[in-house]
């Protein structure tokens, strides 16, 4: 299987117990809604949620179009551990989450090696009522379930005026504006030319070729090389200069290969470097 990291920042003006909250409902919302998914090949996928909070590093690494980056910090290798004892269908919480939670607001059960499985949210902090129940994920699971709005111009589509626009183009507008805040911000910075810099070459050969989205998801045969190093013990900046020389290093000699760097990925500072031939 495969993992995604989300992120939440938070800010002086932001309680870490309203955020971790957030978490949890999205978190819920993710098993109601997919909690075991069928592929298109019939393969059944199935979630595991671990959540935990505290400070990350980020850190870019390489040059010119050769870049990526790494995350890495406490609440990352408490998120890796809390994973490795959750079972599919559940939402668990590190101990140092679950310590800016409230109990009372969830039901839940606590471990005896600290993490906590959530099984539902009781009540809402974000009420002033303390006392009023939680009234469910209702309006939220519903705008889950509505279909994926595909624009290729955010910024033109919304310039239309709806006069000049079919019945289907102003529903896909209207399914449109429930769309993140965020994401038209970075329609509007133009931030393409950035995010180059951070995409596989064999990627930016098919967009630079103006092939449809669609076609970048096949199926190929490749071989895949795994190259795992273990730095000593060192200071966080210190491992991030060895994990970006490695980066480099490694880059500028699968590429005379036809191979490419595909992920990079740092556990408890063991490094690991996939690198795919055959793309």
């Amino acid at each position: 299987g495969d993992a995604f990291l989300a992120l939440w920042k938070t800010d002086k003006r932001t309680f870490l117990c309203h955020t971790i909250h957030t978490v949890i409902a999205c978190a819920l919302i993710i098993q109601h809604s997919y909690l075991s998914y069928e592929t298109d090949v019939k393969v059944n996928l199935r979630v595991k949620l671990a959540i935990s909070a505290g400070n990350l590093i980020f850190a870019p690494i390489g040059t010119g179009i050769d870049m990526n980056y790494v995350i890495f910090g406490l609440p990352v290798i408490e998120a890796k551990a809390a994973e490795s004892v959750c079972t599919s269908g559940e939402v668990k919480l590190t101990a140092t989450a679950w310590g800016h939670c409230y109990s009372r607001n969830y039901d839940h059960i606590v471990h005896e090696d600290g993490h906590v499985t959530i099984k539902s949210i009781l009540y809402d902090p974000h009420e002033n009522d303390v006392s009023k129940p939680f009234l469910g994920f209702g309006t939220m699971i519903r705008q889950v379930k509505k279909p994926f709005c595909n624009i290729e111009n955010v910024a033109d589509f919304f310039c239309d005026s709806s006069k000049n626009m079919s019945a289907t183009d102003v529903l896909k507008k209207n399914e449109a504006l429930n769309l993140r805040k965020t994401i038209f911000l970075a329609d509007e910075r133009n931030i393409g030319s950035e995010i180059r810099k951070f995409m596989i070459r064999p990627v930016l050969t098919q967009i630079d070729a103006h092939q449809p989205l669609e076609y970048l998801t096949e199926m190929r045969q490749v071989s895949i090389l795994f190259i795992t190093l273990k730095p000593k013990d060192c200071s966080f900046p210190q491992l991030i200069t060895i994990v970006n020389n490695s980066y480099q290093i490694t880059c500028e000699i699968v590429y005379k290969s036809m191979g490419c760097v595909n992920k990079i990925i740092l556990f408890d500072k063991d490094v690991m470097i996939l690198v795919v031939f055959g793309l």
